[in-house]
């Protein structure tokens, strides 16, 4: 399913393969999860921000998502990845998640946290 409003312009134009290109406008994309898309930067950045229009609540009624923004950077060496989590410029590294699957696989003990 495809939002209308958003895309039957660009098929009559015959454009409806770049309408949600890199290059689009974040407004110009629909969604209904929790974020929506605020920026885009191919290969260094994406930005996510908390959508208002979200639809669901925890069980005490609050809306969610708690979280206001989530920044992915994109970080091509691994080793860059790790070193910019332990000096807490990230709080998420692919890397040491990796890492911390292999550690348990070989050793279950030092996979503990």
């Amino acid at each position: 399913m495809l939002p209308r409003h958003k895309l039957e312009a660009a098929l009559e134009h015959g454009e409806y393969k770049n309408a949600w290109a890199t290059t689009a406008s974040p407004a110009d994309f629909a969604v209904s999860g929790p974020f929506t898309l605020e920026e885009y930067t191919p290969g260094q950045r994406t930005t996510l921000k908390r959508n208002e229009h979200y639809w669901k609540k925890d069980t005490a009624g609050n809306q969610l998502p708690y979280l206001d923004k989530i920044v992915i950077e994109a970080v091509d060496n691994p080793n860059t990845g790790l070193l910019k989590f332990q000096q807490g410029d990230s709080t998420f590294s692919t890397t040491f998640a990796r890492l911390i699957t292999r550690r348990s696989k070989t050793s279950p003990a030092r996979g503990r946290a």
